[in-house]
């Protein structure tokens, strides 16, 4: 059962981590009397894309998308099989969609992000590279 545990977190821990954060922004586990304004998905895939390293957010994207290979059928994805269990259930609840909708949507905003993400260190890249040349007098 252990090395069951150790298997799933590996192949899914990405996964894990960033619904953990999406229950958070939504306020899916402050007590009944706590109130929050959630978050929108957007926003919440553009904090994660911003706070974490270009490595976790491929393998947020690769596991994501190794997941609905391995789970989805017809379009839906059970949200009782592993890794899991019932922890994603909120999902319906607080973005009216499925659990393949929700995921299909986190992954075309990570594509998004990344895009975005790419051309702001480039244009940092080339701005900094071309200040050299440039006088900042006026």
């Amino acid at each position: 059962m252990w090395l069951n545990f150790l298997e799933v977190r590996m192949a899914y821990g990405h996964i894990m981590g960033f619904m953990y954060d999406v229950g958070n922004s939504v306020g899916e586990f402050l007590d009944e009397d706590e109130q929050i304004v959630p978050e929108t998905l957007p926003k919440i895939v553009h904090a994660y894309v911003q706070e974490y390293y270009w490595l976790d957010i491929f393998l947020l994207r690769r596991q994501i998308k190794r997941y609905l290979a391995k789970y989805a059928s017809d379009g839906q994805v059970d949200h009782y099989d592993p890794p899991f269990n019932q922890e994603l259930c909120f999902v319906q609840e607080r973005f009216h969609c499925e659990l393949f909708g929700f995921l299909n949507q986190v992954l075309a905003l990570v594509d998004k992000e990344i895009a975005r993400k790419r051309n702001c260190f480039a244009d940092r890249l080339i701005g900094g590279f071309f200040g050299i040349f440039v006088s900042k007098r006026y």
